[in-house]
């Protein structure tokens, strides 16, 4: 696994199960075992989602909400992705991908907040949906909530350390 953490997965697909980029993946990898190659297809390649908190991942299935599409057209049911500490950089988990969603914002906050890693952990239970898109636009400022109407849900199965 690399020694410099490297967050730019623009140009990442994922195309019939495979993940492909005109440069190389490697060094973007965070998958345990990676070992250094110079790859632009990989079966095994691990994404990072970076996250504020480990707050919530002590549960076993939760998702996450990422504004935009891009983590829809990237991430795929079996897709294994490593849990990253935004503070120090440092996975703190990894979790398979078992569903993602596409959608409006406030549409997949109805259907999909109650599972999400925060209002689980802080037992949000009245006005889940409103808690949620405030929550969003809390973690990822005014301009860039304001600049889309949609985002990505992600739902993931944690692995046990």
């Amino acid at each position: 696994m690399q020694t410099q953490p490297n967050y730019n997965f623009r140009g990442i697909e994922l195309i019939d199960g495979i993940y492909q980029s005109k440069s190389s993946l490697c060094d973007r990898c965070f998958h345990p075992i990676c070992s250094g190659y110079t790859a632009t297809s990989c079966k095994d390649y691990t994404l990072a989602l970076k996250f504020k908190s480990p707050k919530g991942f002590d549960l076993k299935s939760v998702n996450t909400f990422r504004l935009g599409k891009a983590w829809f057209k990237r991430l795929g049911k079996g897709s294994l992705v490593a849990i990253i500490d935004s503070k120090t950089n440092e996975v703190f988990r990894y979790a398979y991908v078992t569903e993602v969603h596409f959608g409006n914002k406030q549409e997949m906050a109805e259907l999909y907040g109650k599972d999400n890693h925060t209002m689980r952990y802080q037992n949000v239970t009245d006005n889940i949906a409103t808690q949620m898109l405030k929550r969003l636009k809390s973690s990822s400022g005014s301009m860039i909530y304001n600049s889309t109407d949609t985002v990505s849900v992600i739902y993931l199965e944690v692995i046990d350390e």
